[in-house]
């Protein structure tokens, strides 16, 4: 199961997936020779003037638990212990691609929705390839969502980028399990003697 670098290795492996994806798309692209991917945060973005050109950044603007799951039960591990319920988690991102030009800053909106929908499911395989190296169980995967933005999240960037309010594109990780470390003690079952006698003759 993933332990609490799920969050960290799902942004990475996004990261990866589009390092790769444009490698393989854009072998001699005609503006866009290079493409950076940069996992930022809020404060990064605030600084967005020194942002080189040919970069998609790759920012998560709220962690949500996902409630879908309301009884949530104990987790028995294969060692024959048990934890504290599994907490699933929705992580919500945005990627905002920073080009030298509108029309190639409008095609690489149009590539990175069709990355991302011809990538719905992330492997655990493809996960534990990364920076952090196995988080996630081999029966383990990462469905990724396209997802309408909520006007919060852009009016929050907005905030912090006023310089550069371009279009991108948000998605989102649903239902990423974060495991426990707190095991459940468990005693021994209460003992039953028999107090029954023999028969008087």
């Amino acid at each position: 199961m993933a332990d609490s670098r799920a969050i960290v290795a799902v942004a990475d492996a996004l990261k990866r997936l589009f390092d790769q994806q444009f490698k393989q798309d854009y072998p001699s692209h005609p503006v866009v020779t290079s493409l950076t991917v940069q996992l930022i945060r809020g404060q990064d973005l605030a600084g967005s003037g020194a942002i080189s050109q040919g970069t998609l950044l790759l920012f998560i603007p709220r962690v949500t638990p996902n409630l879908s799951t309301r009884n949530r039960l104990p987790e028995d591990r294969p060692d024959g212990k048990r934890y504290y319920p599994l907490l699933p988690v929705d992580i919500h991102f945005v990627l905002l691609p920073v080009l030298k030009s509108a029309a190639a800053h409008l095609e690489f909106l149009g590539w990175i929705y069709r990355t991302l929908d011809d990538h719905p499911v992330l492997s655990s395989g493809f996960l534990n390839a990364g920076t952090y190296g196995t988080v996630f169980g081999p029966d383990e995967f990462v469905e990724i969502q396209l997802e309408s933005p909520p006007l919060p999240d852009w009016v929050a960037l907005f905030e912090v980028n006023k310089a550069r309010l371009d279009a991108g594109v948000s998605c989102v990780a649903r239902a990423v399990n974060l495991d426990s470390r707190r095991q459940i003690e468990t005693h021994p079952e209460v003992q039953i003697q028999d107090w029954r006698h023999d028969t008087w003759k």
